[in-house]
């Protein structure tokens, strides 16, 4: 019996012991759990902080330890904050970050020269008072929300923020460049980037001094110059955009389409190049580039062929037949285009100027002298009358099949040439006259006057050229007439009791009713003239056996 109590208090004492270091560890356990619970304030935990303050001290083993434990404690956690404070590896700059300098640029840039206006304004209140006759006259800035808030009616409209940032950085392109008559054309969508468009004209002395420049730099006069056509080439792709638009297209053809077509172009301040144009990707952030001159080759060519803008000024345009250019010139050209066939506006708003039809009967080239002026008593009419077609009319000159408003006699040049050159044998003589003969009869080509009304357009496939809608018929004092282009998806035109406007929201490309199709490639040349010299004959030796037999 003893042996057997000695045995259970035994086991009894093992149950104590297992009891109690099991408490001890669950204890240490809480401990250790309690000291990882990590602050609230700086994210640490006091065993960590511990184990590395302890670490530290043994490493480095400084003197007077216990005087200092606060002072290495307070290092270490200052040491371990400045390494998470690093900005440079906690946090990378977004790409928005350059986009937001550039526009604080040009807000603090448009607020100094406006605080300049305001002070040169309150000096100079007693002049203009006085000598109302003295007033400057200075570029109007054109107000985007007034115009897009009349095209919403038609659910046609640009976001808030480009409103807002093109009227500031058309705003700053007036004030830096010599400018006059500035209005946003349009934008036209491209498959990587967009074009925001704007429409100004230069002022006289800038083109008489362009027009001096080129003639001295070329040697030549304007009409037979085209380097203001040239693309442009001081914007070269990255290498990211050039890998985009070598993956999508072939390599262009090589052709020299310049020398087969021989017309110039107009010269700057007329015709086509009446007015020049200024493209960016993103209003505000990048640069307003002006377009090259359109040249005729380019107007010629942009009807052959279909091509989707990338968005690139300096990207190829690979097509069939070939284009004179890269894309900017091909931009400019439709550009050229579809103002010809969309600018429109209310009947009698614009009238012929005086000057212009004065000089018409004395001169024989009309298209060149031809000019309008904005009628000073343009009184407007009901606003449900402009859903007739007839009251409403183009403004913008016709474009012939040479590429130029004006037309241009080939003759002309054919017959300096030929007085310049000498001529050395009489078969010489003799065909340069026939051939002279078969283009003397070069008949002019006339197109539609000015002003035409565009009841009178028509298309060969005899699809409706406009259509015209109201956005109200119950209000006609603050109701909006719009009138739509189907041959140019995309061209809007637009009248109110208070504004008149021409906008452009699209692809930039016309509109066919028939899929389009490249041209077939040009037929492979033989390598030499089939003839009898050229054709396998009987050798003779052969055929003298065959008559002896």
């Amino acid at each position: 019996m003893d042996h057997q109590y000695l045995g259970s208090s035994n086991d009894m004492d093992d149950d104590n012991e297992s009891q109690s270091t099991s408490s001890t560890k669950l204890k240490l356990h809480e401990a250790k759990m309690f000291l990882h619970k990590q602050s609230s304030h700086c994210g640490e935990d006091l065993y960590t902080h511990i184990s590395e303050l302890l670490a530290k001290i043994l490493t480095e083993r400084p003197e007077n330890v216990m005087d200092n434990f606060e002072i290495y404690s307070y290092r270490l956690k200052q040491e371990r904050l400045r390494h998470q404070l690093n900005h440079r590896e906690i946090f990378d700059i977004p790409i928005e970050h350059g986009e937001v300098e550039k526009l604080s640029k040009l807000f603090q840039v448009l607020s100094v020269k406006n605080e300049k206006e305001l002070d040169e304004d309150d000096d100079n209140d007693d002049e203009d008072n006085d000598n109302p006759s003295n007033e400057s006259e200075k570029t109007s800035t054109p107000n985007l929300l007034d115009i897009i808030h009349c095209l919403e009616h038609f659910d046609i409209a640009l976001s808030r923020s480009e409103c807002i940032l093109l009227n500031f950085s058309i705003q700053n392109l007036i004030q830096e460049k010599p400018i006059t008559d500035v209005r946003f054309w349009g934008k036209i969508l491209g498959s990587v980037k967009n074009y925001y468009i704007i429409e100004a004209k230069l002022n006289d002395e800038e083109i008489v001094h362009r027009i001096e420049a080129q003639k001295n730099d070329d040697g030549t006069s304007e009409e037979n110059s085209n380097s203001a056509t040239d693309p442009i080439e001081n914007t070269e792709l990255t290498h990211d955009e050039k890998e985009i638009v070598d993956s999508t297209f072939l390599q262009p053809y090589q052709y020299d389409l310049i020398s087969s077509m021989p017309i110039p172009h107009e010269v700057i301040g007329t015709g086509l190049n009446k007015t020049i144009y200024f493209v960016c990707n993103s209003p505000g952030i990048d640069d307003w580039i002006e377009l090259p001159l359109v040249a005729p080759q380019q107007i010629v060519l942009a009807k052959q062929i279909t091509w989707n803008f990338t968005g690139y000024l300096t990207a190829p345009v690979r097509t069939l037949p070939p284009f004179v250019g890269n894309e900017s010139n091909y931009l400019r050209a439709q550009i050229a285009r579809i103002s010809a066939a969309t600018l429109v506006s209310p009947k009698d708003y614009f009238t012929l100027n005086q000057d212009s039809t004065d000089s018409i009967e004395e001169t024989e080239d009309n298209a060149e002298e031809i000019t309008i002026e904005i009628n000073p008593d343009f009184k407007q009419l009901p606003l449900r009358k402009y859903q007739l077609l007839s009251n409403w009319c183009h403004h913008s000159a016709y474009i012939f099949q040479q590429g130029r408003t004006s037309w241009w006699n080939p003759s002309e040049r054919r017959t300096n040439t030929e007085r310049s050159e000498d001529e050395e044998t009489e078969d010489e003589e003799s065909e340069n006259d026939e051939e002279s003969e078969k283009h003397v009869d070069h008949h002019e080509e006339v197109g539609p006057p000015l002003l035409t009304p565009l009841s009178n357009d028509s298309t060969p496939d005899n699809i409706p050229v406009w259509s015209t809608r109201l956005s109200t018929s119950m209000q006609s004092n603050t109701g909006v007439a719009i009138v739509r282009s189907h041959v140019w998806p995309g061209a809007y035109a637009f009248t109110t009791n208070k504004e008149i406007g021409n906008i452009y929201i699209g692809t930039g490309q016309k509109y066919d009713m028939n899929n389009y199709h490249p041209p077939l490639k040009f037929p492979i040349q033989n390598q030499y003239v089939i003839g009898p010299e050229v054709m396998e004959q009987q050798d003779p030796i052969t055929k003298s056996v065959d008559n002896d037999n």
